[in-house]
C-alpha cells in the first residue's frame, strides 16, 4: 500500500461489518473494512440512482421515449418499457456502487471518483430532469 493510501486509510475511521452468520462469530479476521466516507458516499450514489430513475420515468412518462437522452437506455425502452428499462439499468447502477465500495478497500482513489460522479450526477440528469419537471409539468 503506498503512502497516500496509508495516510487516507489512518485519517478516515473504519467500520467493520460483520461476515460471520451472526454476532458470535465474529472477529478481526471475519471483517471487512469500510471507510465511513465510503459507505456514505455509495448511499449517496446509491440513493442518486433511485431519484434519476423515478425522475426519468415520470419525465418519459409525461414526454415519451424521446425525451431520454442516453441512446441505450432509450432502446431499452422501446423494448421493454420505460419503467421496467428503468428497473434493470438503475438496479445494475447500483450494483455497480456495491461494487465500488468493495473496490475501496484496495483502490484509493476511489473515493475521489465517487464524489466526481456524485457532481457529475447532480449537473447531468437530477437538477436537468427536476427543471424541467418543474417547469413544464407541475
Amino acid at each position: 500500500m503506498n503512502n497516500v493510501a496509508k495516510k487516507y486509510h489512518q485519517q478516515n475511521q473504519e467500520v467493520n461489518i460483520a461476515t460471520a452468520a451472526n454476532a458470535d462469530d465474529f472477529s478481526e479476521e471475519s471483517a471487512i473494512r469500510f471507510t465511513r466516507e465510503v459507505l456514505i458516499l455509495g448511499g449517496i450514489l446509491a440513493l442518486l440512482q433511485v431519484m434519476d430513475g423515478v425522475l426519468t420515468a415520470i419525465g418519459v412518462g409525461h414526454f415519451g421515449h424521446a425525451s431520454e437522452a442516453n441512446l441505450a437506455i432509450r432502446y431499452l425502452m422501446d423494448l421493454w418499457g420505460h419503467i421496467p428499462a428503468l428497473v434493470v439499468v438503475k438496479g445494475f447502477a447500483i450494483c455497480v456502487v456495491g461494487a465500488l465500495i468493495f473496490l475501496s478497500r484496495h483502490v484509493a482513489w476511489i473515493p475521489q471518483a465517487m464524489k466526481a460522479v456524485i457532481a457529475l450526477y447532480m449537473g447531468a440528469a437530477i437538477i436537468p430532469w427536476t427543471g424541467v419537471l418543474v417547469t413544464k409539468v407541475l
